[in-house]
């Protein structure tokens, strides 16, 4: 499933499960998964969030890699604005023309201040925690364990939002192998 602290997992389990000191349990399991001590970053957030208000789907779009703009959009369209960083890639004039031709917004993120692009920066370090924790030794398998690691990032419940980014895409929660074999845990 992929650890994302005690209130995640508890979230989750809780959702299908219940019994007394099930909030403990789940912090004796954290503090003992071998994985998730290995592969945590010890480094806290030094500044603080800011709120992006959307008045709509896909209105802004935060990225730091043109490919994956690319397969966004082949995914779930045009967006309004997209905001990257200063790569390259989203500097050039092919990025630029195609961008004014679809009419989307384009919009840089401070040089050398990836605070300026929190959401993606964020996001990217706990993909990469999650990664140490799936990835052999030698951290060379990487793209093996990604979409493990991505579902798991997308099927729990997010402190921002209030509710799992799967859902907020695709309007409804993600099955799990679990519910297959026992519906009643749907």
């Amino acid at each position: 499933m992929g650890h994302q602290g005690v209130d995640k997992l508890y979230n989750r389990i809780q959702k299908r499960f219940e019994w007394p000191g099930l909030k403990k349990a789940c912090e004796r399991w954290i503090s003992v998964c071998l994985s998730c001590q290995q592969a945590k970053d010890p480094m806290k957030l030094r500044f603080p969030l800011q709120s992006i208000q959307s008045s709509g789907f896909n209105e802004m779009v935060q990225i730091d890699h043109q490919k994956i703009c690319m397969t966004a959009t082949a995914r779930h369209g045009c967006t309004i604005t997209i905001q990257s960083d200063n790569g390259k890639a989203f500097l050039g004039d092919l990025t630029k023309e195609l961008m004014k031709r679809s009419q989307v917004g384009q919009a840089h993120s401070t040089t050398y201040l990836p605070q300026t692009n929190g959401l993606v920066e964020r996001k990217n370090r706990t993909l990469v925690s999650m990664l140490r924790a799936f990835c052999s030794r030698y951290m060379d398998d990487g793209d093996r364990h990604l979409p493990q690691v991505m579902g798991a990032y997308n099927s729990p419940e997010h402190s921002t939002t209030g509710i799992s980014p799967h859902m907020m895409l695709t309007g409804h929660e993600k099955s799990l192998l679990l519910t297959i074999f026992y519906p009643e845990y749907k």
